[in-house]
């Protein structure tokens, strides 16, 4: 799904292709260990699986934003009338984040990871398909049925 929604893509590039898929293939294997984790002889709830996975996300995730963020951050928020924009950013980023995290492991409790998947593809179909109306993108009937498969 994910090579046909972006087949004759003008703006293709292969490393964003990659990270797609790999996000794709992420998503569901964090899906699948979560529902494991929350059920079973010795089940978390939804607050402790988010205490236990974040440190590691954040572990996982600092070289890419030191690589890829560090230096928009460095050249876009010179200080010092910038830091409060800076912190105000990070800091509702990071309520936003907690908030959704919540809201999935929650619903996570009460589905299968098939559902919650199904329900997470349903999701970036919508977000494809408004974001092609706003910005006026084609979407060709190959790059339509990519998105549906996936």
């Amino acid at each position: 799904g994910l090579a046909l929604s972006s087949a004759y893509e003008v703006n293709f590039e292969t490393v964003g292709f990659l990270a797609a898929l790999l996000g794709s293939v992420t998503t569901a294997a964090q899906l699948i260990i979560s529902k494991i984790l929350l059920s079973g002889e010795a089940a978390m709830d939804s607050f402790n699986l988010v205490y236990h996975l974040s440190p590691v996300a954040a572990v996982m995730l600092l070289p890419i934003t030191i690589l890829y963020e560090l230096p928009g951050i460095q050249f876009e928020w010179s200080p010092p009338q910038s830091y409060t924009l800076a912190w105000g950013a990070v800091v509702s980023s990071g309520i936003t984040a907690f908030v959704l995290n919540i809201s999935r492991y929650v619903a996570l409790g009460a589905a299968s990871a098939l559902t919650c998947t199904v329900a997470g593809n349903v999701k970036v179909f919508v977000v494809v398909f408004c974001s092609a109306a706003y910005f006026r993108n084609e979407i060709t009937t190959l790059n339509g049925v990519g998105c549906f498969v996936t």
